[in-house]
């Protein structure tokens, strides 16, 4: 194979489609990772100063994992306008792409708004001529 051809077969791409999901659920679970890492961080931290000793190690590190866990849910999280695409990699290879939002109301609502204004007849008002003050 020639030089020319092999760096031509390397430009070649094919596009996978990949659904994605609403993220609400996403955020929820963000959320709580982080508020549960803060939890057992003050709880530990409280609890070693009542005692007056030095704090656990094992409670800092699961408050540790939990809060990074958190981190790295919301971190992936994006969003996705009308006529945009994303590319969704793991770990730096391709996976696919999307290219609709996963509750594409704008797209529903804007199709809904054209069909009543296609059903409902466009008559305009008519105006009469402004008075005149003499």
């Amino acid at each position: 194979m020639s030089a020319i051809g092999s760096n031509a077969a390397k430009g070649v791409h094919d596009e996978r489609p990949v659904g994605t999901y609403s993220g609400f659920l996403a955020v929820a679970i963000g959320l709580a990772l982080l508020a549960s890492a803060a939890w057992i961080f003050l709880d530990a931290v409280g609890s070693a100063r009542a005692l007056r000793a030095g704090v656990q190690l094992s409670p800092v590190l699961v408050a540790l994992a939990l809060g990074l866990a958190g981190a790295l849910v919301l971190a992936g999280m994006y969003t996705l306008q009308p006529n945009e695409a994303a590319i969704i990699q793991l770990f730096g290879a391709y996976r696919g792409t999307t290219r609709r939002a996963p509750d594409d109301t704008a797209s529903t609502r804007a199709a809904v708004t054209a069909s009543i204004r296609r059903s409902t007849p466009t008559t305009t008002p008519s105006r009469s001529a402004p008075a005149r003050l003499s």
